[in-house]
């Protein structure tokens, strides 16, 4: 691979023009690409845009490729092994391997955020996750000081994980303690002064659980949501604001319901 066709990958990225990225791919790979640095910077990105593209099976092909030749230790191998493992995810629900693989990364709190965002895409995805797991890596981001923004993004993911697989079976012991939890997320945010944009979505998480959590927990939620609004309209006057309108008008869905459900329990008395 030729340093202008690095370029021109550079360029495609960028634009994020996945399709022309593999059109471009696939004239150009040569073997002896995935063991140079900037070669396989490249190769990354087109495994990427296969990624984009839901080819699963290409994408994980080549970030095993790259995984062979980059060790976990190095930036390069420790990408490859995150976007393998969100592939096989995606392919094949397989949150073990997925797990696994990013495991061969070396132990931070990085990487325990990059687990993280397994269990919360496997969540979503419906499936089960290792609940034990998720506590004691919320568990470790609370007790690891000082605090940084890296803190409150594994415990904001871990926490809306569980909520969301409130249903299974192992979730349940946690569901009392995620109210106190998405709180103080909240806190190390404003504490180590995080981009708006985390504060607001926090907010939002926390709104839904504490409305999760019942009655007793309905005016901190609403408190919550308003907060939420609040932060995100800042946002939307900003510059580039409006990338901010979607997240805006969920938070204002979010607000009305929980104004609607607090008006309702005046009216009964409750």
């Amino acid at each position: 691979m030729e340093r202008e066709d690095i370029e021109e990958i550079n360029q495609l990225d960028r634009q994020k023009a996945y399709g022309k990225m593999v059109e471009y791919f696939q004239t150009r790979v040569r073997e002896e690409d995935y063991s140079m640095p900037i070669g396989a910077r490249a190769m990354f990105m087109i495994g990427n845009a296969y990624h984009q593209l839901r080819d699963y099976n290409t994408s994980t092909r080549i970030m095993s490729f790259l995984i062979a030749n980059w060790k976990a230790d190095t930036e390069i191998g420790a990408d490859a092994r995150r976007m393998w493992a969100h592939g096989v995810l995606q392919r094949d629900g397989d949150i073990r391997r997925a797990d696994a693989i990013m495991q061969e990364i070396p132990s931070s709190l990085g990487r325990e955020n990059l687990r993280m965002n397994i269990f919360l895409e496997s969540a979503r995805k419906e499936l089960i996750i290792p609940v034990g797991e998720v506590m004691a890596i919320i568990s470790t981001a609370l007790t690891s000081v000082p605090y940084v923004a890296v803190n409150g993004h594994i415990v904001s993911n871990g926490v809306l994980a569980i909520h969301i697989a409130r249903g299974q079976q192992m979730a349940g012991v946690y569901l009392p303690i995620l109210p106190g939890l998405i709180e103080a997320v909240v806190g190390i945010y404003e504490r180590v002064g995080v981009a708006k944009n985390h504060l607001a979505g926090a907010c939002g998480r926390a709104s839904l659980i504490f409305e999760s959590a019942g009655k007793g927990w309905y005016r901190g939620a609403e408190e919550f949501a308003d907060d939420s609004v609040t932060l995100w309209e800042e946002l939307r006057r900003g510059s580039g604001g409006e990338s901010y309108q979607g997240k805006l008008e969920e938070a204002l869905v979010q607000q009305a319901h929980m104004k609607e459900l607090r008006a309702r329990l005046k009216e009964e008395g409750s």
